[in-house]
């Protein structure tokens, strides 16, 4: 699963722009491009493409599953206590819950408590009662690869306490709040794709035969599964909507909505002097509805110039657009390189050699290509894959293998694939 990528705006902490990121909607570039020019940076700050951005977890995520049902069973439960720790298995709150109802933002499918099992202390072995309280788990935001935040809620309010009989008639009683953090976690592929939720807290702890409340520590776990696998994820579905003569958008299933993705066929930039090659993902900014045009960010990493290891650099003030022409399906587009702000140096390659930079050949602001985009797939895994060529393109160097005279014979061939996240 792809992972959106967003940066905060900041400003560069060095005017040769090492750690200067651009913002990427293009307002907040605009209003970044004039905080700049007041700080007199705006013509001597350049923005290096990278591979790896500042990450900004996407705002929610779901359960994903093929499945009508997704099944939570609990795993070990522990709560500390003062008179010996509980261990509980095949105990806590389970269910089978409609697919429909996940991710629980509107209308909670609670889980309810679990028949059987028990909890263990010493030599004791018995059940825990948990007084009509359920269960709410919301996946949240994306803290690392595969790995969410969330919550883990207890209702209805004043429900409880949960307890436990450690001897005849004396109780561990144990007052839960209405909310806890919680950890989703990918794990496994295909249909033996599950979920590990796990929930780990404090406590308020009351023994009925004596002493008073305490602050007790616990631990709760569920796996989460269904018949064809599940996981949670933070996509949704990214599509290019509309038919000529209605204006053809890029639009996403919910809002806000970012998006980003491989670039699937390398970027080759053809020249007079040789070929420029270059990996690396594309990522963009959030959307709050439909637009004609979109403002893609070309990470690029791995680039090559005239078979020499590249250093690629952009203008602090430029930036890449793509805007859909009023035709299709099926659907096209134009993809421009832009800089608003004024300037030459729009994008440049630098081959190195043993550290030494050779020469420098630079592509002004203009056209890069026409592109063709076709939607893919369905649901909350559709997406965009667009293919863009050019011919024509601008481009001077600082002499060497770069060249010396601006021309403009140069092509440009690149695919990449944009999914949404929510």
């Amino acid at each position: 699963m792809l992972v959106t990528t967003q940066s905060v705006p900041h400003l560069p902490s060095q005017l040769d722009g090492s750690n200067y990121e651009l913002p990427r909607s293009k307002a907040g570039r605009e209003d970044h491009m004039k905080r700049l020019m007041r700080l007199g940076l705006a013509a001597c700050a350049v923005l290096a493409f990278t591979a790896g951005l500042g990450v900004a977890s996407a705002s929610a995520s779901r359960i994903v599953t093929e499945s009508s049902t997704v099944t939570a069973t609990p795993t070990t439960h522990t709560y500390t206590s003062g008179r010996g720790d509980l261990t509980c298995t095949g105990t806590g709150f389970t269910g089978s819950i409609p697919q429909g109802a996940w991710p629980y933002l509107e209308s909670p499918a609670p889980l309810q408590e679990a028949g059987g099992g028990t909890c263990v202390s010493f030599s004791t072995s018995k059940a825990m009662q948990y007084n009509g309280c359920y269960m709410v788990l919301r996946p949240g935001s994306e803290t690392a690869k595969g790995v969410f935040g969330g919550t883990a809620e207890i209702g209805p309010a004043g429900c409880g306490p949960f307890k436990w009989e450690r001897s005849a008639g004396c109780f561990e009683n144990f007052y839960p709040g209405s909310s806890y953090p919680a950890t989703f976690q990918n794990v496994g592929t295909g249909t033996g794709a599950k979920v590990h939720v796990s929930v780990d807290g404090s406590i308020e702890n009351l023994y009925s035969c004596a002493g008073s409340k305490t602050s007790q520590t616990f631990h709760w776990g569920w796996d989460l599964s269904s018949s064809t696998g599940v996981q949670v994820s933070a996509q949704t579905g990214l599509f290019i909507e509309g038919a000529a003569p209605t204006q053809p958008k890029l639009a996403a299933e919910e809002y806000p909505a970012s998006y980003s993705g491989p670039i699937t066929k390398n970027l080759v930039i053809k020249t007079e002097s040789g070929n420029i090659e270059c990996s690396g993902t594309v990522s963009g900014s959030s959307l709050s509805k439909a637009e004609a045009t979109i403002y893609p960010l070309l990470n690029l990493n791995n680039c090559y110039a005239f078979g020499f290891k590249a250093t690629v650099q952009i203008g602090s003030l430029c930036w890449e657009s793509l805007t859909l022409a009023n035709a299709g399906p099926p659907y096209s587009g134009t993809m421009n390189l832009e800089c608003p702000g004024g300037g030459a140096t729009a994008l440049s390659f630098s081959p190195q050699s043993f550290g030494v930079t050779l020469c420098t050949i630079t592509f002004p602001k203009q056209t890069l290509g026409t592109a063709t985009l076709e939607n893919v797939g369905a649901g909350l895994t559709r997406h965009v894959v667009a293919s863009v060529s050019g011919s024509g393109l601008k481009h001077y160097g600082t002499g060497s293998y770069c060249g010396t005279t601006e021309t403009a014979n140069g092509t440009l061939s690149t695919t990449f694939e944009l999914s949404g996240r929510h």
